[in-house]
């Protein structure tokens, strides 16, 4: 009998061991795991909604709603005294790998959405996003003027120097005019020309001309496209012997002419080089 109670009694010791080691492993209860579900969902989203947010600023800063909105401005504006009505904050993953104008040996492709993205101005550059050119930019009476050749390549009529060398901006026939200043930018006018003419800081780019596919005058002349309403006045040249023509402003180099300038009608079919202002 004895026996039987001691047996008894440590079979009772070793099953409520038993069962209190196996209750210290147990899987955690309904509320502990739908708490642990929330935590983890709470921090997924805070992550995604970071990741949003960054993407969100970046596309800000390119993207306008209409034509009205463009160009944006960076926040540093000391190079010039102009009057900007907005800024926006810049980030530098919104353009991938600006290059210089003049880096390149012949121009981007113009199928980069250049419908969507405005210019970006910062600081004395513009970064032209539809294909990641760099101008340096400066002020002329107020008004704000490229300081290179603008080097973009329109669907038709745009060409590099001899085909090959873009090293002083395009060339472009009077049919390209129309999709090479970007977006707020435009041809400059007779008065401009002749202003910037005068200027002994504003600087110029011999890039030469294009006549029946053969090239001539690069380091000697430029020749500029004047906008497109212009029209020949008394003392201007006559290149031009058809009905075909429209307006250029001529500079000549120092060494060359003198730094002479003149407005000249010539074909359309000639290429010339562009220089564009803000509107």
């Amino acid at each position: 009998m004895l026996y039987k109670f001691l047996f008894l009694f440590a079979f009772s010791s070793f099953f409520f061991i038993a069962c209190s080691d196996d209750s210290s492993s147990s899987p955690p209860s309904l509320d502990d795991m739908q708490t642990e579900v929330s935590s983890s969902s709470s921090s997924t989203k805070k992550t995604s909604s970071s990741s949003s947010r960054k993407q969100q600023t970046v596309y800000d800063t390119l993207m306008v709603k209409d034509s009205s909105d463009a160009p944006y401005y960076s926040e540093d504006t000391t190079a010039f005294q102009w009057d900007v009505p907005m800024s926006v904050e810049q980030s530098s993953s919104s353009i991938a790998s600006p290059t210089s104008s003049n880096a390149a040996a012949s121009p981007s492709s113009s199928s980069i959405t250049a419908e969507i993205l405005p210019p970006v101005i910062q600081g004395d550059s513009l970064i032209d996003t539809r294909d990641g050119n760099v101008y340096r930019l400066t002020m002329v009476e107020k008004v704000i003027w490229m300081a290179e050749n603008i080097n973009y390549e329109t669907s038709k009529g745009s060409m590099c120097y001899g085909n090959d060398d873009c090293s002083k901006g395009s060339l472009y026939t009077f049919e390209a005019l129309k999709e090479v200043c970007p977006n707020g930018w435009r041809l400059p006018t007779r008065a401009e020309f002749e202003e910037a003419a005068n200027s002994a800081e504003y600087p110029w780019a011999f890039g030469g001309r294009m006549k029946n596919s053969t090239y001539a005058y690069q380091d000697d002349m430029g020749f500029y496209w004047l906008d497109t309403k212009a029209t020949i006045q008394d003392g201007d040249t006559e290149n031009c012997s058809s009905n075909d023509c429209a307006m250029i402003f001529v500079k000549k180099a120092p060494d060359y002419g003198n730094g002479e300038f003149l407005f000249q009608s010539d074909s359309k079919d000639k290429g010339f080089s562009v220089r564009c202002v803000k509107k």
